[in-house]
């Protein structure tokens, strides 16, 4: 049976995996072909709403996923032909546009990987701070490392960290 993930960008159950491992894995060749994943700029909490963290994504972000998932079910349990089949396997909202695209498996053909390497000029704790992300490396390393969380409270408690 093909599966139908919701899912977002902010959900700790992100679930872009189970789309490709149906993809690759899955015992039948319709569930391989069918398995759909819709991601929207969501929390776990929030799917389906235009607003996640306090932070509003504009009207476009905002999907009804009782009808998604009605559709879903009626095609795949009633029979009924009302399209989910021939839909793309993923639906995805771009933040930053505030529109959503589509393709056909994740992640989509011709995307290409960047890294990014956190960067600061020794303030980056606050909104206003100056932490960034660049495309290199940075071409030295802090020469006075901050000690962990953990390291901390294990001095204070005289036990190793």
């Amino acid at each position: 049976m093909p599966n139908l993930d919701l899912t977002g960008w902010y959900d700790h159950c992100f679930s872009l995996g189970h789309l490709t491992g149906m993809q690759r894995n899955a015992r039948t060749a319709l569930a391989r072909t069918q398995t759909k994943a819709v991601v929207g700029p969501w929390a776990h909490h929030t799917i389906g709403k235009r607003e996640c963290h306090g932070i509003d994504f504009g009207p476009a972000a905002a999907v009804d996923t009782p009808d998604i998932e009605i559709r879903w079910f009626d095609h795949w349990l009633k029979g009924l032909d009302n399209g989910v089949d021939r839909e793309p396997a993923v639906r995805y909202f771009v933040i930053g546009s505030g529109r959503w695209q589509s393709a056909p498996t994740w992640p989509p053909p011709g995307l290409q990987e960047r890294v990014y390497y956190l960067a600061s000029g020794g303030a980056a704790h606050t909104t206003d701070g100056s932490g960034a992300l660049r495309d290199e490396p940075a071409a030295t390393r802090p020469t006075t490392p901050t000690a962990t969380t953990r390291a901390m409270r294990s001095r204070r408690s005289g036990r190793p960290g």
